[in-house]
């Protein structure tokens, strides 16, 4: 159980890690207002989702 969690708690950590890159990317290339709008409101519904994994993840036992 320990080796699964270390796994997926590594697997959220490259997920948030790459959220963040793509969350710059977005906004040095995205230059329409709307577009970038849209963009970053679905980039939050990611990083919520990233935040409760991390929160699953802390109420696993050890």
């Amino acid at each position: 159980m320990e080796l699964l969690k270390a796994k997926v708690t590594h697997d959220v950590q490259l997920e948030y890690v790459l959220y963040l890159q793509t969350r710059k990317d977005t906004e040095i290339f995205i230059r329409d207002p709307e577009a970038l709008a849209a963009a970053l409101e679905a980039l939050t519904h990611r990083e919520e989702t990233v935040r409760a994994l991390v929160a699953a993840l802390e109420g696993v036992a050890p």
